[in-house]
Formats: C-alpha cells, structure tokens, sequence
C-alpha cells in the first residue's frame, strides 16, 4: 500500500499512513519514511538522516537496490526484523519506488556510498549474530 502511494506521488495520503503506523518496525516503513521525507519540500531537510536510520535498521536493502547482491529468484519463506530475507522482500515489492526517480536513486548512491563501510560492518555483525543464535542448526539456516 505505501509503495503505490509513493509510485503515484500522494505523498500526503503516504505521510497520513506512515503517521497511523509510526510504531511500526520495518524496512518498509524506514524506506519509505525516507523517500517520502527527500520528496516533501518541508522535510527534505531531515531526508538524510531517515536514509541513514533505514540504511542502519537494514543495511542489507541498498545491495540488493544497487544489484551488489543478487536477488533470489524464490523469495524467502522467513523474514526477521532487519534482517537480510527482510530487504529481500522489500526490494522485490519497492524497485519501482526506487527505481523510477533518477534523482532518488542518486541520493541513495549518494549516501549509501558514505556509510559503505559503516554498513559492511553491520551486515557481518548481523550475519555472524545469526550464524550464532542459529547454530545448533548447523547448515540448515532458515532463509
């Protein structure tokens, strides 16, 4: 549902549905909580440091939006919380959002490519965090 608003720019009608659920911890809602804020005049001032929070709640969405990573072509049966299927999922359902705007996608190269480092090192800090809480599973990790 968000996305479409995104896609057809109701960004109003986004903002309203972003506030209902304001509790709500997802990739989708940080993502879009960015895009919309880099899309309102009146908050583009705050549109970076949303990017930056989504980017640290999921650092694994921008691999997957750039093609560092390849897309599965089954998504995932399981999806965590800021977890890798999570940014799976989402990219499979937002590429349009992200996709469509030239000038979204720069941003989001822009500052992806400042915390490229930062966010390395949180996606092996969640991967090795996951190999542990997993590990009596030994190869049979869900995905």
């Amino acid at each position: 549902m968000i996305n479409k608003l995104l896609i057809l720019k109701r960004l109003n009608d986004a903002g309203d549905l972003l506030r209902e659920f304001e509790d709500d911890h997802s990739a989708y809602w940080f993502y879009s909580k960015a895009y919309l804020f880099f899309n309102k005049p009146s908050k583009r001032f705050s549109a970076d440091k949303e990017l930056i929070a989504a980017m640290k709640f999921n650092p694994y969405v921008p691999l997957y939006l750039f093609g560092i990573r390849k897309m599965p072509k089954v998504l995932p049966e399981y999806i965590g919380i800021g977890d890798e299927p999570e940014a799976i999922a989402y990219v499979a359902d937002s590429i349009e959002v992200w996709g469509s705007d030239k000038n979204i996608a720069h941003w989001l190269s822009v500052i992806y490519n400042k915390m490229e480092n930062e966010l390395n090192k949180l996606c092996e800090e969640k991967e090795k965090d996951r190999r542990e809480r997993f590990k009596e599973f030994g190869n049979e990790l869900p995905s």
